[in-house]
């Protein structure tokens, strides 16, 4: 289709994850502005490959798509509950925590109501020529603006790029390994939340499809809880948000890697679990099943030696090197964030802050050349907007911050009034409009 029979619209939104679902559902109020969110998926769903029945999100259910920015909204996790019927069953059930299947039935629910989404097209191209022009597999789009919201990919060690199938999984996929652990030697390699739910879910099987042996791998000195605690949480609010964005670039990268246990690390819950399960399999039920916990283990070579897996690893705390041999390996390292290839024509255009597209504060990408149209990203900026920037604890608030900026007017009141902590001197004019 032709860029002149293009469809229009004021806003392109290109990824319908959390992200840019709260976009939407914010901007579902302001009826005359033109917005389309596109994704190649053909349905919403939600790390598909880790919905296990006992996971829970680590954020408080409030934190929603739009609660924290309008209360009133009709996309929020409460009208949800309410819409299927089932909000006094769920208050009478007193859960510490939302289980990760129930956010992703309310995230569904949210997509298959709002009108302005758009499954099964898959961005190709995007260009701009005085208004962006984005082509899709089936149509063709003109905005002014774009909201780039793609989320992350799986983060893969070097050494195992390019060997990935059925018995060596990113966690990801976890849920659709096609490869039976039952009976077999299964190594989980890494520390966090996910490498935690996959290896509790592991040793919690029944004999029948239980491994022979499961070992639990991480360079880190040991399993560490995720840090909750109330002034570690102010990381997580718009003013802290906002003082980390004017810091240095440098002060910014020290802050990310010591605040790296505020959002990376295990809940409380879990790793109680998991030692109360390794407990059991030890002494009470006397299973077949074995088990290994090896912190302070850097992962050094992995390769496929016949029907199985050679893992070198570090002993980190001695510097010795150890072979384990595994018949499936599960890859639970993280994610990053990855330019699409569909912006290519656009980014050398583009202000660069090491790794990540420069922002504005706005949390549009910075031109270098002078532009009236903006890119806005989501989800693409953790060394600029700190820890809290991937997330769920301030998509709304970002959201809102991007639909004032779309708009030109404070469709939103963002401001974040007495914080209970000053991060900036009294003589910085933000802080003293905050504590006016």
């Amino acid at each position: 289709m032709s860029a002149s029979a293009a469809r229009v619209f004021d806003c392109i939104g290109i990824g319908i994850g959390p992200s840019n679902l709260s976009l939407a559902c914010l901007l579902s109020p302001f009826e005359d502005f033109k917005l389309r969110v596109l994704d190649q998926r053909s349905s919403f769903v939600w790390h598909e490959g880790l919905l296990l029945p006992e996971a829970k999100i680590q954020v408080p259910f409030v934190k929603d798509l739009v609660s924290l920015v309008d209360p009133t909204n009709r996309y929020s996790f409460l009208a949800f509950l309410t819409d299927q019927k089932r909000i006094y069953q769920f208050f009478n059930s007193r859960f510490d925590a939302v289980r990760r299947t129930e956010f992703n039935q309310y995230l569904q629910w949210v997509s298959r109501n709002l009108k302005t989404l758009e499954f099964s097209r898959k961005v190709v191209n995007v260009y701009h020529d005085r208004q962006f022009i984005v082509e899709t597999n089936e149509d063709s789009y003109r905005a002014n603006d774009l909201v780039v919201g793609v989320g992350r990919v799986a983060s893969v060690p070097s050494c195992a790029r390019g060997k990935l199938c059925g018995t060596l999984v990113h966690s990801s996929d976890y849920l659709f390994a096609p490869a039976s652990v039952n009976g077999k030697r299964v190594v989980v390699i890494g520390g966090g939340q996910s490498g935690a739910e996959v290896f509790l879910d592991l040793i919690s099987r029944p004999p029948a499809t239980s491994p022979a042996h499961c070992s639990w791998i991480s360079r880190r000195s040991n399993f560490f809880p995720i840090d909750e605690s109330p002034f570690t949480n102010e990381f997580f609010s718009p003013g802290y948000a906002e003082h980390f964005y004017r810091l240095s670039s440098a002060v910014r990268r020290q802050h990310a890697n010591e605040q790296k246990l505020a959002s990376d690390g295990i809940s409380t819950d879990t790793i109680t679990r998991i030692y109360q399960a390794i407990y059991e399999r030890r002494h009470l039920q006397r299973s077949g099943i074995t088990l290994t916990v090896s912190p302070s283990s850097q992962l050094i070579e992995i390769h496929q030696q016949r029907s199985q897996w050679q893992i070198a690893i570090m002993r980190m705390s001695t510097g010795q090197h150890e072979v384990i041999e595994a018949d499936v390996v599960i890859l639970a390292t993280g994610y990053r964030f990855e330019l699409p290839g569909w912006l290519d024509p656009i980014v050398a255009d583009l202000e660069m802050e090491g790794q990540e597209i420069a922002l504005n504060d706005d949390f549009s990408a910075k031109w270098n050349r002078p532009v009236p149209n903006r890119i806005y990203m989501q989800n693409a900026g953790r060394m600029q907007w700190g820890v809290a920037d991937p997330n769920l604890s301030l998509i709304s608030w970002r959201s809102g911050k991007i639909i004032n900026s779309l708009l030109g007017y404070c469709a939103y009141d963002l401001e974040d009034r007495l914080p209970a902590i000053n991060w900036t001197s009294r003589s910085d004019p933000l802080q003293g409009q905050a504590s006016a």
